[in-house]
């Protein structure tokens, strides 16, 4: 039986680890030309919807959407780091399945850094997430997420990302809310 520890908060970003900006011989800041810009995109509670469904107005957005916003970003010289934070499906049913290897696959084309899981994303069983975390090649993260005494997923990443020509690494640590989750915990 999976069980989740600790109450955190359901994405943690533990910070940018930066010495950009700052000289080694002190803390003062140093001047750092403008440019492009480190873009955190954080998306997630598809809930399996890869696009609008129609059914009231002034719906936007959906995968193709997304994947022309991040389009555009990058195009402006944007360092995009896409996270997703979890939820991709609503429930247990087959098509859920199929649309969360649609989904993990559409968020590995537009270039997604990670992958947070939510608690309905725990309605497929670890099993499946884990599978569709090799399938799609993204890193889940959950580091209050335990079978036993083992962890399911790792805790975080540390992701390297070059902005204005320094090397800078990203901490993003994945969490689950206890509150959420315990429904989706009597399923597993």
């Amino acid at each position: 039986m999976a069980k989740i520890i600790s109450p955190f908060l359901i994405l943690a970003l533990i910070g940018l680890v930066l010495r950009l900006g700052f000289s080694s011989q002190s803390m003062r800041p140093t001047r750092v030309e403008c440019g492009p810009n480190l873009t955190l995109l954080i998306s997630g509670e598809e809930l399996g919807y890869l696009e609008p469904c129609g059914c009231a107005e002034g719906q936007l957005g959906g995968f193709p959407r997304r994947d022309s916003v991040i389009q555009q970003l990058g195009a402006k010289g944007n360092t995009l780091v896409p996270v997703a934070n979890g939820d991709l499906i609503e429930d247990a049913t087959r098509q859920s399945e199929l649309r969360a290897e649609i989904g993990f696959a559409a968020l590995k084309e537009m270039g997604y850094t990670v992958y947070n899981i939510g608690d309905r994303d725990l309605l497929l069983g670890i099993d499946r997430l884990k599978y569709l975390q090799e399938a799609s090649g993204i890193p889940f993260l959950s580091a209050n997420l335990f079978h036993g005494e083992s962890r399911v997923f790792q805790p975080f990443v540390l992701h390297t990302v070059n902005l204005h020509g320094s090397q800078i690494q990203i901490a993003i640590i994945g969490v689950l809310s206890q509150s959420r989750v315990s429904i989706c915990l009597r399923r597993l």
